[in-house]
C-alpha cells in the first residue's frame, strides 16, 4: 500500500512539473560575447574623421586642463585652433556637398557603377582633405608642447580618439 501511494505521489509530482514546464517562457538568449572595435564592424577600418575630433576650437578647454598648458601656450593653441577651424570650414562644406551629390545618385536606380564610384571617391577625397588639415594642426600643436605634455597628448589621443566603429550606424 505504501508503494502504491509513493508511486501515485511521484506521478502527481511529475505531472504537475510537466504541466508547469509548458507554461514557462523559454530562457533568455545567452549574453553576447565581448566585442572589440575591430570585431564589431564588417568593414576593414572605421571612419577616420572621429579619430581627430579633439583637434578643433571646441577641444581647447579639455586639452588645456589635461595638458596643463601655460597661459602663453593657451594663447598659441587658441590661435592655432582658430586658424585650423577657418581652414577646415570650406573643406567641410565641400564634403557636405559631395555627400549630398553621392546620396542623390545612390537613390537613383539607373545610376551606373562608374558614376557612383566617382561620387564616392569625391566624398573620400573631401574627407581626406579634412583629415590632412587636422593632422597638420595636430603636428603644429605638438610643436608647442614640452616632452611631458606631448606624452600626455599621445595618451589622450589613444584614450579618446580611437575611431568609432561603423557598426553603430548599421542598426536596423
Amino acid at each position: 500500500m505504501k508503494k502504491i501511494l509513493f508511486f501515485v505521489i511521484v506521478i502527481i509530482i511529475v505531472s504537475i512539473t510537466a504541466a508547469m514546464a509548458q507554461n514557462v517562457p523559454p530562457p533568455p538568449p545567452p549574453a553576447p560575447a565581448a566585442t572589440t572595435a575591430s570585431s564589431r564592424s564588417p568593414f576593414p577600418a572605421p571612419c577616420l574623421m572621429s579619430s581627430l575630433h579633439i583637434i578643433c576650437k571646441t577641444g581647447i578647454d579639455m586639452l588645456s586642463s589635461k595638458l596643463k598648458l601655460t597661459d602663453d601656450q593657451k594663447t598659441k593653441v587658441d590661435d592655432l585652433m582658430s586658424k585650423a577651424d577657418t581652414a577646415i570650414k570650406p573643406k567641410i562644406d565641400h564634403q557636405k556637398k559631395a555627400i549630398e551629390a553621392y546620396s542623390e545618385l545612390l537613390a537613383k536606380s539607373d545610376t551606373s557603377d562608374a558614376v557612383l564610384l566617382a561620387a564616392a571617391d569625391e566624398v573620400m577625397k573631401a574627407e581626406a582633405a579634412i583629415v590632412a588639415e587636422k593632422i597638420k594642426t595636430l603636428q603644429a600643436l605638438r610643436a608647442l608642447l614640452d616632452d611631458q605634455q606631448k606624452n600626455e597628448l599621445n595618451s589622450i589621443l589613444l584614450r579618446y580618439t580611437a575611431p568609432k566603429p561603423m557598426s553603430s550606424m548599421q542598426k536596423n
